[in-house]
């Protein structure tokens, strides 16, 4: 018996779209929307097997514009002497984005330490952070001391990196724990996305994984938001009496997301023989 369609006010969510970065924060290919699923797919896996607590976000940026080869260069020698060392046996992924209006490089990166992160104080840091915002850098300066005494791990971690990094080429940067490890993975997935479509020259890369950082590959039968997909939509509609917009009315915001299991699961074989069989 075929369910009621709901009624009420609220525009429904879009149908995902075949070529659009908006289909569900995925990418505007094929190739982007799978490496996005692998980064998110890996970090939870990260989170789940090591703890939240070894989690770290850690951004990277150079002080001056550099070329592409130039940039290549200086985050080779960066994994080669320092990820080794301050990461769990190869656990870390990073994405580069181009910074606006400069458009110089930088990293954004994921990665499991060696100790886990004792003592961190989220408030401590929120208030540094927003003290930092309003310039306000005296007050800035006294939470960052106040989160190296009450972590002293990361503390010292941050000491030594000051030191380290301009060795490397490098300038600004930040090292925290991660607050939210599905969200940080969603976070990280949107730069792969931000500049697509941007020619980058030959052998540069938009993602790195360290040798044992990628948790899973892309599926080869990837038929996420494909036109293969929105005919298995269809059918499930079908099933239910409802229409996709009864479905995003329900299920809200990224509804296809949440219900992508069962419309991949469809079998249109099946239920053709089953439409053919109603009539």
């Amino acid at each position: 018996m075929a369910v009621s369609s709901p009624s009420g006010g609220g525009r429904p969510a879009p149908l995902p779209s075949l070529n659009s970065s908006k289909c569900n924060n995925w990418g505007s290919d094929e190739y982007s929307r799978k490496q996005a699923w692998v980064l998110m797919t890996t970090v939870e896996s990260w989170a789940e097997h090591f703890g939240g607590e070894k989690l770290v976000e850690f951004t990277v940026t150079v002080a001056e514009d550099v070329t592409f080869d130039e940039w290549r260069s200086r985050v080779e020698s960066l994994r080669a002497g320092l990820f080794d060392e301050l990461f769990e046996r190869g656990y870390w992924a990073a994405v580069m984005e181009l910074q606006k209006g400069t458009q110089r490089p930088h990293w954004h990166v994921v990665g499991v330490l060696r100790e886990a992160i004792t003592g961190w104080d989220w408030t401590t840091y929120d208030a540094m952070r927003a003290a930092s915002r309003e310039r306000r850098y005296g007050a800035a300066h006294v939470s960052g001391r106040k989160l190296a005494k009450q972590c002293p791990m990361l503390g010292a971690l941050w000491k030594s990196l000051r030191k380290r990094l301009p060795k490397y080429g490098f300038g600004r940067h930040e090292l925290v724990p991660v607050r939210n490890p599905q969200a940080m993975g969603r976070y990280l997935s949107k730069y792969l996305c931000k500049d697509f479509g941007e020619p980058l020259p030959r052998g540069v890369r938009r993602i790195s994984f360290g040798r044992e950082g990628r948790a899973v590959r892309p599926p080869s039968n990837w038929a996420w938001a494909t036109s293969t997909w929105r005919r298995k939509l269809g059918a499930v509609c079908d099933r239910i009496g409802w229409d996709w917009e009864d479905l995003a009315w329900c299920l809200g915001a990224q509804w296809a997301w949440k219900i992508r299991d069962v419309v991949s699961g469809v079998n249109l074989e099946i239920e053709r023989a089953s439409c053919r069989e109603r009539v």
